[in-house]
């Protein structure tokens, strides 16, 4: 294990590379680059090594890790004003592995529009669409064939390709399919099929549209969490990299070369756990790769003096690199959440969380993670009014910043289509850590999610002092653009509408999040639905929105690619505009949201990277 404990040590050295961040993206990056023996990788994570952690390794205590300082950074955002002035918890991974660590490791792919879009905001650099970004998700990849039979995987909605041409097998990130799926799971399939939302037996070969389970990264051999890189990339490591946790990068130090006027980096400022009252530095031969996820990026970018001078002056950082597209872009996924009780004999994670259904450790904790259903629905779907929100977009490209008004055209494209999808429902047979944080004695459930894939609203990342050690402040403007309000009303509806069809409504006893006192079902604990049709009163839905909305933790877009002039702040190559070796490689670069999760497209950004840093050395 390249884990190194000295900062004078690490410090000491000298690297062709490196990397700050150890997270999703940084240590797959790290170990391909080191995978070529004549180069030298450094990394610098501000978390500890977090192995053997139940909270973390257990699939099935998923989200219970969030919300707690030791595995958490623990960042809000500002108030909210779409939100009711709340602010939201963002849950970031504070360890080694980054937030890897704390999501629900669902292996999604995106729509292949989604990554054809990516080509428009690359400034001509090959290579950002489906057919290549399909490569790199399969080389992060090892893919663990299913247990069950062919037979009872059409019946849960499941006949994946294993034959290579549309899953990976050699790669770090291991993916497995869930071995137990709860009563609902094939209800739920039935139901959106007679709302006229198919079934999608193989949504990873670019058509994500549809009602679906996900491979989830979970190793079927331990029955452990496998979507960090740290358990499955450091062990193959040699010694050309060296990993430093605890240190905290304080700033790429940068000179400017005379004869290309680019802001060239020798070498990062970083503080340790040890003894944050010494400032360390290490030196780089090559390249400084920010990997810090897409709030922690743009801080250490703007502490380095890259970003907007009107940010960075104010706090007395010097402008090295005026790009005012630093920090700007924020964009996340919104949901809205529902809870509703079942009929007792409809099994779900509740009742399996006290049996032996998905198999015990010898501590007794269960050894997989019942799978949610997932549904991704178009306009169509959701009965949206596509005329009135062409003509709410239209109104906004005339005020917008060219950078956006790309953005929305594309949009315009996604929304338009019936091959795409612009929402999703997740619902889970159970409770899980996510509001509402209910008594559920005797009680057996079924969670919902009604989320925004394309929002239109965007936020801010920004430098609040000059310490980094200090949260930068992160203000999504949730709701901002209208829109956003009208078309996650649509899925709330959409969500409830299925709970109401067979074979679905013939498992749900009634609603208990929203309470029923908060829509007019009167003092009741559960409200049966036929009781109600709240849903239907669009500011009943809207208030209860901002009211309970949460994020499903996807940011993406704080480092944008694109073209400088209008907002980018890296290149095709995923260089920082201005300087001559400093890249970017996370979630960040992501210039427009996805419509589904983006944990695999950002296992593939780095493997992307690691072949372009590659070849711009020839190594």
């Amino acid at each position: 294990m390249p884990i190194v404990s000295s900062p004078a040590q690490f410090a000491a050295s000298e690297f062709d590379y490196v990397i700050i961040g150890g997270g999703t993206a940084g240590l797959l990056l790290a170990t391909r680059l080191a995978e070529n023996l004549d180069v030298s990788v450094g990394v610098l994570e501000a978390g500890e090594p977090l192995f053997n952690e139940p909270l973390i390794d257990r699939p099935a205590n998923m989200g219970f890790a969030e919300g707690n300082d030791k595995f958490d950074w623990m960042i809000q955002t500002v108030p909210q004003k779409g939100l009711g002035g709340r602010s939201l918890a963002l849950a970031r991974g504070k360890g080694l592995g980054g937030t890897s660590l704390l999501h629900f490791m669902g292996m999604f792919r995106p729509n292949e529009d989604d990554l054809n879009a990516l080509g428009e905001f690359s400034g001509g650099k090959e290579g950002w669409d489906w057919k290549e970004m399909l490569e790199y998700m399969k080389n992060s990849e090892k893919t663990i064939p299913p247990t069950f039979s062919a037979e009872n995987g059409k019946r849960i909605g499941v006949d994946v390709d294993l034959s290579g041409k549309t899953h990976g097998t050699t790669g770090y990130v291991k993916k497995s399919l869930p071995n137990w799926f709860a009563t609902s799971h094939a209800a739920i399939i039935q139901a959106a099929e007679s709302e006229g939302i198919k079934r999608n037996v193989e949504p990873g070969a670019g058509n994500n549209l549809g009602v679906y389970t996900t491979w989830v990264n979970v190793d079927t051999a331990d029955g452990h969490r496998r979507s960090y890189p740290a358990l499955d990339c450091l062990p193959h490591a040699s010694d050309n990299l060296k990993v430093l946790c605890g240190a905290t990068a304080s700033k790429i130090c940068l000179e400017k070369n005379e004869s290309t006027g680019l802001q060239v980096s020798h070498g990062v400022e970083f503080l340790h756990n040890s003894d944050k009252s010494q400032t360390f530095t290490v030196n780089v031969r090559r390249e400084v790769i920010v990997a810090c996820g897409v709030f922690q990026t743009p801080q250490i970018l703007e502490l380095s003096g890259i970003g907007n001078s009107e940010v960075l002056e104010p706090l007395g950082i010097e402008t090295k690199v005026e790009l005012k597209g630093v920090g700007e872009n924020l964009q996340d996924h919104l949901l809205v959440p529902m809870l509703f009780e079942t009929d007792p004999s409809s099994e779900n994670a509740d009742v399996i969380q006290d049996s032996e259904a998905m198999g015990r450790d010898e501590n007794g904790i269960p050894e997989s993670i019942p799978s949610p259903t997932f549904v991704f629905a178009n306009k169509d779907h959701i009965r949206l009014d596509i005329d009135k929100w062409n003509t709410s977009v239209d109104e906004t490209k005339h005020a917008s910043s060219p950078g956006y008004a790309d953005q929305l055209t594309v949009l315009q494209k996604f929304y338009n289509s019936t091959s795409h999808p612009i929402v999703e429902l997740i619902i889970r047979g159970g409770h899980q850590k996510l509001p509402p944080p209910l008594p559920l004695p005797g009680r057996t459930v079924i969670g919902m999610g009604a989320v925004l894939s394309h929002p239109l609203s965007r936020g801010t990342v920004h430098v609040a002092s000059t310490s980094p050690t200090n949260h930068p402040l992160v203000d999504p403007k949730f709701l901002s653009h209208p829109s956003d309000l009208s078309v996650i009303t649509k899925v709330v509806q959409t969500g409830l509408r299925l709970t109401r069809t067979p074979p679905f409504g013939d498992i749900i006893k009634g609603m208990m999040f929203p309470p029923p006192q908060m829509v007019g079902g009167g003092d009741v604990h559960v409200l049966p639905l036929n009781e109600t049709r709240w849903e239907e009163d669009e500011e009943k839905v809207k208030m209860w929105t901002q009211m309970a909305a949460i994020t499903v933790f996807h940011p993406v877009g704080t480092a944008a690619m694109g073209t400088r002039e209008k907002g980018g702040v890296v290149d095709g190559e995923l260089k920082v505009w201005g300087t001559g070796n400093v890249r970017v490689v996370d979630a960040s670069v992501i210039p427009l949201q996805m419509s589904t999760h983006v944990q695999a497209l950002v296992y593939a950004i780095a493997e992307k990277a690691a072949d372009m840093i590659s070849s711009t050395w020839k190594v």
